[in-house]
């Protein structure tokens, strides 16, 4: 391995302040109350394993929101990009295959499409889902969510040697 970095997610919850989603879009009202995860700005490097990121990428997204007891996974996806949630059985939360300004991205059209978490296990077993071995029936040792794996900004702020003088503290990092 060479530290290069293979692809990216970023995921945000609702524990805190709305998904950044719910800045361009009302969900419907049967998501009010329940715990949000979106995973937004997927970016993963061309070559000849792009897919196998993917995936890890995706394991990772999904065991995460199992860990963090997560209702429902959101996404936003243009076209093409909205296949590739298609075809993990993601569903569109207003009308199929409608796409939605995002005003959060330059006004791009979206589709917002979300899954249950709870239901991929079975749901993908009797699909028989190409992601039902690589989710559930092989360990990956590195791809590893725990609490103790997680990052805390707080730690890592608290650890940065004291400023002279202390600006008022903008964390960029999502809170968990």
């Amino acid at each position: 391995m060479d530290d290069e970095v293979l692809g990216s997610m970023r995921i945000h919850t609702n524990a805190h302040r709305p998904l950044p989603l719910e800045s361009s879009l009302e969900l419907p009202e049967h998501y009010t109350g329940l715990r949000l995860c979106e995973a937004t700005r997927l970016s993963v490097g061309r070559s000849p394993n792009s897919s196998v990121v993917r995936n890890a990428l995706f394991k990772a997204f999904y065991l995460f929101t199992m860990q963090q007891e997560i209702d429902w996974m959101v996404v936003t996806g243009r076209s093409p990009v909205d296949r590739i949630y298609d075809g993990l059985l993601f569903e569109d939360v207003l009308e199929k295959n409608t796409f939605y300004p995002m005003h959060h991205v330059a006004n791009l059209p979206h589709r917002v499409m979300s899954f249950a978490p709870s239901e991929a296990q079975a749901l993908w077993k009797a699909k028989e889902h190409p992601l039902y071995r690589f989710v559930f029936e092989t360990h990956h040792p590195d791809i590893d969510v725990t609490h103790e794996s997680v990052f805390h900004p707080e730690s890592f702020i608290a650890s940065l040697p004291p400023m002279h003088h202390q600006p008022e503290r903008r964390h960029a990092f999502p809170f968990i």
